[in-house]
């Protein structure tokens, strides 16, 4: 083994990891601590992260060491059809480990690798892993748009190199053809890993190692391998020991969860104690309050028996007022009756002068044979309104002899009465009219008289009494 690569010189590939998830990178992690420990790289970048056991080697190394390296973690976390698939709680346990270790100097980036790669600047990048899907036409495609983007000091690492049979995997074939074109060096243990010194200045602690012997590259091999070995079956060991422990809290947790359902029983039935003496208290007061209530209703009724009486004796003196009161009301009601016969005599008298009115239209219809059909519907009206008279004159004598019975009916009467004054006014306005009209007809038989002499003749030369008396007004 060469001098410039003795691990004991290195004592970080010795360092136990801090992330250890189930991985077939695990036996790589030493490889990558003395990687970063030889290359001191500037920028770091890993293609395809998963559960980030190498991602996370390489920034506990770059932490470790103090460096000012940049490192991005860059996987869609998704999965795929080789590694299967799988949400997001990947990337959410991986980010609870990564974020508070190494989220000063490293970022994860959740992108495929195309949609990554124009944020990188060509010539920068000094330690390229390309571990993303398997095929060869994948790993060529990557390792073709990665390329310009790595440095003079350029190394790149391919796992899986050495799985043949799986036919979807063809990392194999592309290690073949690309390993003979740069300083390379080859693991076969854990699945194979390949490093590719690409650039021309990369530090001679690190380039001896991909221009080492066989003798050299055997003695390099075992010795990863057997560390490798170890720190997997160490971490078996682990997780052994963490399976007991789990399964120690685990019955653990039943007994505590056993103690909690005995203490919840427990409280409850204290619980079931307090409530059935707090029932027992409020009886208590319920009793006292009914005692009190009972006092307090004797009070009360008390004091409304005598505001009853103080009622009835106000009562008695309500019911002397309106005893008063039907008096003076039976006096009005008496006052009403003169006044109701007064109106039967002015209704009489109104009568009598209808009558004239009547003969006096009889006549003047006889004359006017012209007008006679709107003194046909005059006529018609005035015998109408004559019959509805007698009808009212009619009820008014049998009210005068139905006087008692009347009083009792007051108000039907108020009511009948002032219905009787409104057809009386609607009388007097049509007497009103009437006479209007009449006086109009006596400047028309007036008129026609002085032109239709020779038409009227006898019957205006010799008018009868009542069309004289009406002509004169």
């Amino acid at each position: 083994m060469p001098l410039s690569l003795n691990p004991l010189s290195h004592p970080l590939c010795l360092t136990r990891p801090h992330r250890t998830k189930v991985t077939a990178w695990l036996q790589h992690i030493p490889f990558a601590f003395l990687t970063v420990d030889l290359l001191r790289p500037r920028l770091v970048v890993e293609l395809g992260v998963h559960y980030g056991a190498s991602y996370c080697a390489f920034c506990q190394a770059v932490a470790q060491l103090s460096l000012a390296t940049r490192c991005y973690g860059i996987d869609t976390w998704e999965g795929d059809a080789q590694a299967g698939y799988y949400g997001p709680e990947v990337l959410a346990d991986l980010r609870g480990h990564h974020d508070e270790l190494y989220g000063g100097f490293s970022t994860l980036i959740q992108s495929s690798f195309d949609g990554a790669v124009g944020g990188f600047a060509d010539g920068t990048i000094d330690l390229l892993h390309i571990d993303g899907y398997h095929t060869y036409q994948a790993v060529k495609h990557d390792f073709e748009t990665w390329r310009p983007k790595l440095s003079e000091r350029g190394v790149v690492l391919f796992h899986d190199v050495n799985v043949r049979d799986r036919e979807s995997f063809g990392v194999w074939r592309f290690w073949d053809e690309i390993k003979g074109q740069y300083p390379s060096f080859e693991f076969l243990h854990c699945y194979g890993l390949g490093v590719l010194g690409v650039g021309t200045e990369i530090p001679e602690a690190f380039g001896g190692l991909l221009t080492a012997s066989e003798q050299e590259v055997g003695a390099v091999r075992a010795f990863f391998y057997f560390l490798g070995y170890a720190l997997g079956a160490n971490t078996e060991e682990v997780k052994s020991l963490q399976g007991r422990l789990h399964e120690a809290h685990v019955a653990l947790d039943g007994k505590q969860k056993e103690l909690d359902g005995k203490q919840k029983e427990l409280d409850g039935k204290q619980k079931e104690l307090d409530g059935k003496q707090k029932e027992l208290d409020g009886l208590h007061q319920h009793v006292a309050r009914q005692g009190q209530q009972t006092q307090a209703d004797f009070a009360a009724q008390q004091e409304d028996l005598r505001a009853w009486k103080v009622r009835a004796a106000q009562t008695d003196e309500v019911v002397a007022t309106l005893q008063a009161l039907l008096a003076e009301r039976d006096g009005r009601l008496g006052a009403a009756d003169g006044r109701l016969h007064d109106q039967g005599r002015q209704l009489a008298q109104l009568q009598g002068h209808l009558a004239e009115k009547d003969h006096a239209l009889l006549a003047l219809h006889a004359c006017l044979e012209g007008r006679h059909r709107e003194d046909s519907a005059h006529q018609r009206e005035l015998e109408d309104l004559w019959h509805r008279l007698e009808g009212k004159q009619r009820e008014l004598e049998d009210f005068g002899r139905e006087r008692v019975g009347r009083q009792r009916e007051l108000d039907t009467a108020r009511r009948e009465l002032g219905n009787l004054w409104e057809r009386v006014g609607s009388v007097e306005a049509y007497a009103l009219r009437l006479e209007r009209e009449l006086a109009a007809q006596r400047h028309d038989t007036a008129a026609l008289r002085d032109s239709w002499t020779w038409r009227v003749g006898r019957c205006v030369l010799a008018p009868s009494r009542p069309l004289k008396r009406l002509l004169r007004g």
